[in-house]
């Protein structure tokens, strides 16, 4: 048995979805050898930011929402739901969304793979 014990605020930021935010990336399936986790990360948005239109081709994606308020859009333009601190936020694999901030946001994503075969 492993035991890991990370200080968030020490990991390195990195770019999130082209640059438009910041993500650290907490833990990966990899580094604790469990293929069922693509990864745990922390992620910053800021105010009138977007992650844009994109989609997780093996692996639903769980967001639970620790700061800000904003609009998630799925499928296309014409859906969309507000969403704000405390909200959990559940895409499946493969469906197409894009997350834009009305205040400065701070996430954590966690996708967990689906159908490894």
């Amino acid at each position: 048995m492993c035991i890991i014990i990370k200080e968030i605020s020490e990991l390195k930021f990195s770019s999130a979805h082209g640059g438009s935010g910041r993500k650290r990336e907490i833990i990966n399936g990899s580094e604790i050898n469990n293929e069922n986790l693509e990864i745990l990360n922390k992620d910053y948005l800021s105010k009138g930011k977007i992650f844009d239109w994109h989609m997780h081709e093996n692996a639903d994606e769980i967001a639970l929402v620790l700061e800000g308020k904003g609009i998630i859009y799925y499928i296309d333009e014409n859906h969309q739901k507000n969403f704000s601190t405390n909200d959990v936020i559940v895409f499946e694999k493969r469906e197409m969304h894009k997350i834009k901030a009305l205040s400065n946001c701070k996430f954590y994503f966690l996708r967990i793979i689906k159908n490894l075969q």
